[in-house]
């Protein structure tokens, strides 16, 4: 047995537990959209009971994305596809239909009204929406009518809530938002992360406790910034590491 990994592999394990054991309400909202998966989501289960059903089934190159959504055991939501890129040109062939899907979502408002509508638990009035959203009546008024036209949104006793059609689309187009704002791509993290290790002497993963300015200011001394932007990665790629490594995922 290597008894480095083995070492290694119990302390993350114990730093997940402890993760597990903070209460969610001492983080802000930024913290909690990236180390949901380890202290909020439960990860770690979900993954071993799918790994479980996968041996005992004999089940094998299987694609799994999935969001569980609690409403008081009222409007409980599930979201999953086993979708693979296999499969992605047949099901987006007809790319007008695509555009034509996502077009009532292509405003700020529209896509604000459809992210209150979907993560809040309560329904909610076209007024107190307009308040809450800093929204003109009017403004706001149309907007609704363009969301439930297309069933995004639907009206119950006067108030406003988010279809599963909604909901499921929302979440998607978060997948999106944090692979293409938060996440870095893998080839330039490797580069970062031995800057990192040279001029801050952090290994990749442990928290920074540095801002991005600070970050920077250290990198272009050791001239290691120079360096960087030579192998390719922008400003934008470090703020990314800084973000990642000052909040780590599990």
């Amino acid at each position: 047995m290597n008894t480095e990994a083995y070492k290694i592999r119990s302390e993350i394990n114990r730093l997940k537990a402890r993760l597990k054991e903070i209460d969610d309400e001492l983080m802000s909202d930024e913290e909690k959209a990236v180390m949901c998966s380890s202290s909020v989501c439960g990860q770690d289960v979900v993954l071993d009971t799918l790994q479980t059903l996968c041996k005992e089934r004999g089940l094998k190159n299987i694609a799994i994305m999935a969001c569980w959504q609690n409403d008081k055991e009222k409007n409980s939501r599930w979201y999953s596809t086993t979708v693979t890129p296999l499969f992605l040109p047949y099901l987006i062939r007809d790319v007008g239909t695509l555009i034509k899907y996502l077009k009532p979502l292509m405003n700020y408002n529209s896509l604000k009204i459809l992210e209150y509508i979907s993560i809040k638990s309560e329904n909610i009035g076209t007024l107190e929406l307009s308040e809450k959203l800093n929204i003109s009546v009017n403004d706001i008024e149309k907007e609704l009518d363009n969301l439930s036209k297309n069933n995004f949104i639907e009206q119950e006793n006067g108030k406003w809530k988010s279809t599963l059609k909604g909901w499921q689309t929302y979440i998607v187009l978060s997948h999106l938002a944090y692979n293409h704002e938060l996440k870095l791509e893998t080839k330039k993290a490797l580069k970062i992360a031995e800057a990192f290790k040279n001029v801050l002497n952090k290994e990749w993963g442990e928290p920074l406790n540095m801002t991005y300015d600070e970050v920077m200011k250290k990198l272009s001394m050791s001239k290691w910034l120079e360096k960087l932007y030579d192998q390719g990665i922008k400003d934008s790629d470090i703020e990314k590491a800084v973000y990642e490594n000052n909040y780590p995922e599990g």
